[in-house]
């Protein structure tokens, strides 16, 4: 292991388990800082009339005056691109910025590599991914990774969090590592890398509505996940301060077998304290650790149990109701979600939290399965029913619900959370009155601009597939009257 030059800059995660011991400990010890901050407001009241003395109370190594520009920026916008490169910043402080920057091109990569093999699939999943960048504003849309798969091995979870955004039930039945099971689940981890590819068959997790510690074998179906699709998939759970040892141990697992990062979820202030207590700040330089506890500065997402709760007490007049333009969503899934308890996948992808869709996420279509071949079956069925490679000839179009239509002399503007996009020339005027009427088929439309602007059908389906790639029509949903939901359908 080679020794930090001085004031470099190191690829942190590039290098992973190979980061030199001092340079993973100093991002680590400005991690912690900067979480005491986040989620404890008696450290922040201290930190803001004596910084050092704060920290030495809390033992916390990490300079905060060093770090001033993260917790306290005077109003001032953050950059950490500039940071980092500004030699009059503290090297901890720039060297946190690179980290931080690394993580964001780490998103990136998950979204870039999780693009599935099947071009129809393929295709969707970027509509999905360019709706919720315009849906859920680019701020949030940046962080959504979009993973074409992913897998619960229980049902419910124990944790019970008041905020749940999923709404998660209370703990039911785990899916068991016994032989046959063992057999079912490396079927099916066979079946869906068929199906996506070997590339994105690596970015999909083994957790939902579940907390993966509630699993007793959690660990040994991971194993078989990295021996099928060749990736050790990352964790999230909420239960690390309970059981210690089981974390470390499934961290180093993950050191072992190439994993790049975990989440602990932490859902109060004395849990924070246990987990400081027990691991190094060098040993949480891979985790994430997310502050949901009450004094915490994070927000919560408005949606799931959050969504409900907001909805009950602006019915009493005790919070403020909020639009459901400017709620929320954890679901960072365009693809599949498979119950292996249940037996049953389903295809779901992003949305605003609403009276419709309260968990934030859209269940475009669900199967049941049996075995490996019989998912195989599921999953290329619900390709065909729930992800059209291009516009169907028999529904009516429409501009999505969450988007502002205004004519103008020679075109259309689209607006949504402020964002403006414009379409200038007359075809297009024509065709965005049309598709604001939502009462015509693509053939109609096409009809409709021949007869009047002279267009012929190919130009009118290009214009008409432009918006359709751009993810601004309204695919149909279960909220659709359009849309006859259908029961699962069982494959043996």
């Amino acid at each position: 292991m080679l020794k930090t030059p001085p004031e470099s800059l190191l690829p942190a995660f590039q290098l992973g388990p190979n980061l030199c011991p001092d340079y993973r400990s100093d991002l680590g010890d400005s991690k912690r800082m900067l979480e005491r901050w986040v989620a404890d407001s008696h450290f922040r009241d201290l930190c803001r009339q004596d910084p050092r003395g704060a920290a030495a109370q809390f033992h916390l190594r990490a300079n905060p005056e060093e770090l001033r520009p993260l917790w306290n920026p005077n109003g001032q916008r953050i950059c950490l691109t500039a940071l980092s490169q500004d030699p009059n910043q503290a090297l901890s402080l720039r060297r946190y910025c690179a980290f931080l920057l690394e993580k964001f091109q780490f998103l990136e990569r998950m979204r870039q590599e999780g693009a599935p093999a099947h071009p129809a699939f393929r295709a969707w999943r970027q509509r999905q991914i360019e709706r919720c960048n315009s849906e859920l504003a680019s701020r949030k849309g940046q962080f959504l990774v979009h993973a074409p798969f992913v897998l619960e091995l229980g049902l419910g979870c124990s944790v019970g969090c008041w905020f749940c955004a999923v709404s998660a039930p209370k703990l039911g039945e785990q899916f068991t590592y016994n032989a046959s099971n063992a057999v079912l689940w490396r079927d099916c981890l066979a079946a869906i890398q068929e199906v996506v590819g070997e590339t994105a068959g690596r970015w999909g997790y083994c957790y939902w509505g579940t907390d993966p510690l509630d699993n007793p074998d959690y660990e040994s179906f991971l194993l078989d996940f990295h021996r099928v699709l060749g990736a050790w998939p990352q964790t999230t759970t909420a239960q690390a301060h309970k059981h210690i040892e089981r974390a470390r141990q499934l961290l180093e697992l993950g050191k072992r077998h190439g994993g790049y990062l975990d989440r602990f979820s932490v859902v109060a202030l004395s849990h924070w304290q246990r987990l400081h207590d027990a691991f190094t700040p060098s040993e949480l330089t891979f985790v994430e650790c997310i502050a949901q506890n009450k004094e915490s500065t994070e927000p919560k997402a408005v949606a799931g149990r959050a969504f409900a709760a907001n909805r009950k007490l602006a019915a009493r007049g005790q919070q403020e109701l909020v639009d459901e333009r400017l709620t929320s969503t954890i679901a960072c899934v365009s693809g599949f979600m498979l119950n292996m308890v249940t037996r049953q996948v389903s295809v779901i992808t992003p949305c605003n939290a609403s009276q419709s869709h309260p968990d934030g996420f859209y269940t475009l279509g669900s199967r049941s399965f049996a075995c490996g071949p019989s998912l195989r079956r599921a999953l290329l069925d619900l390709i065909d029913e729930c992800m059209p490679l291009s516009l169907g000839h028999e529904h009516n179009l429409s501009f999505r619900h969450d988007l502002d239509y205004s004519p103008e002399s020679q075109g259309f503007r689209l607006t949504d959370r402020g964002q403006n996009r414009s379409f200038g020339h007359p075809a297009w005027a024509q065709l965005g009155q049309l598709l604001s009427q939502g009462q015509h088929t693509a053939p109609q439309i096409a009809e409709v601009l021949s007869e009047r602007l002279g267009l012929s059908w190919e130009e009118s389906f290009y214009r008409l597939n432009q918006l359709f790639d751009a993810g601004l029509l309204n695919e149909r949903t279960p909220s659709d009257p359009n849309q006859v939901e259908k029961g699962p359908i069982t494959y043996e």
